[in-house]
């Protein structure tokens, strides 16, 4: 995720852990993976003995029809999470990549059965009001919406979760700012909400056009309108969001970068430490979504130079990533958080073998990271 202001990660799911065993050894297994990755001599039976248990589990749960309770829901998101893996990046036409992007978050079929079987868990626990009421209910619909929107955009079908969830998560965000001005993290939350808000709309369009529900001046009208909601999102953003004063300015402690290199990090403006560091993200997940939304309109005489812009787009994202990775300060599993839109910026990155070999070192670096 983007931001975890309320430190769920590092203080709720634990202590919920502890009291709900399928998710327990859920926890401990995508621990005990990133353990396995990290050692030398490590072997994949020391993270399968914990997730093959978690699985056992909650099918056994499930099969008693029992009640669902929030650790249900929590064990499903993290075998989600589990189930999401990296793929190195072919070497291939921009068709065939799109449908490698596809399967790029590891078991397509799987992931989308978490994704519906937390779909159902979510509508017997909460509604789109109490699931904004808590932290932990908060960190809970971010979790799952981020599959959720990702499996509909990817797979061309509307998200699961109705537009009220979205917007409910937008009005009380946009509520709490508007309570506590001082506070910015309510300003990003607030954005990134409204961002999944744009997703979700996304998703429903490619939708509609996949069916065929929607064709022609309609779609091309409603794609339109969408962009322009895209570029409002950005300029939209408090100037509380961007405060220079939180820009980091001098990288003299970090590796260096070689003389020509293929994407040039560091470039100034685009770089906050926290707790700015999550506008950063922000923007780069920006730029994906604006690549994800070009990329459904290319065509006629117009190809060209749609595909430059979403070319701008795409090397963006790249300085954002090479960035992120070099900086000594930046926060641990920030890679990870982008690594989706790494994987869209492949689509419209220059058709060159430095840029490929680039993309592999990248790939390569995000798999030994889990």
């Amino acid at each position: 995720m983007v931001t975890d202001s309320d430190d769920f990660f590092r203080l709720v799911l634990p202590s919920a852990a502890l009291q709900h065993e399928a998710l327990l050894f859920a926890v401990v297994g995508f621990a005990a993976y990133h353990h396995t990755l990290k050692n030398p001599n490590g072997q994949i039976k020391e993270f399968l003995q914990y997730y093959n248990k978690s699985v056992t589990l909650l099918l056994g749960f499930l099969k008693k029809k029992e009640k669902y309770n929030i650790g249900t829901l929590l064990t499903i998101l993290q075998l989600a999470a589990i189930e999401v893996r990296e793929e190195p990046a072919p070497d291939c036409n921009p068709g065939f990549l799109l449908t490698w992007i596809k399967e790029y978050l590891g078991d397509w079929v799987n992931l989308m059965g978490h994704q519906r079987a937390a779909f159902e868990v979510i509508n017997q626990l909460f509604t789109p009001q109490s699931a904004v009421q808590t932290a932990a209910n908060r960190a809970i619909l971010t979790w799952y919406v981020r599959f959720d929107v990702f499996v509909g955009i990817m797979g061309n079908f509307e998200t699961a979760l109705p537009r009220e969830w979205f917007t409910a998560a937008v009005e009380f965000y946009r509520a709490q700012a508007a309570s506590e001005p001082d506070n910015v993290m309510w300003k990003i939350e607030e954005r990134s909400a409204s961002l999944r808000l744009i997703s979700m709309e996304m998703s429903i369009l490619f939708g509609k056009g996949a069916r065929g529900d929607l064709t022609g001046d309609g779609y091309f009208a409603e794609h339109r309108r969408l962009l322009q909601e895209l570029h409002d999102w950005k300029d939209a953003w408090h100037p509380a969001m961007t405060d220079p004063s939180f820009l980091v300015p001098d990288f003299s402690t970090s590796e260096p970068v070689e003389a020509d290199p293929i994407v040039r990090p560091f470039t100034p403006g685009i770089l906050y430490r926290p707790p700015l560091f999550a506008s950063t993200l922000l923007t780069c997940e920006w730029h994906s979504i604006l690549i994800m939304h070009g990329s459904q309109a290319i065509m006629g005489a117009g190809a060209e130079s749609q595909f430059s812009v979403l070319g701008q787009h795409a090397y963006a994202i790249c300085q954002i990533f090479e960035t992120v990775w070099r900086w000594p300060s930046t926060p641990k599993g920030s890679l990870i958080s982008i690594h989706a839109c790494i994987a869209i910026a492949t689509l419209f990155v220059p058709r060159e073998p430095k840029y490929h070999m680039w993309i592999r070192r990248k790939f390569a670096l995000l798999e030994s990271m889990g």
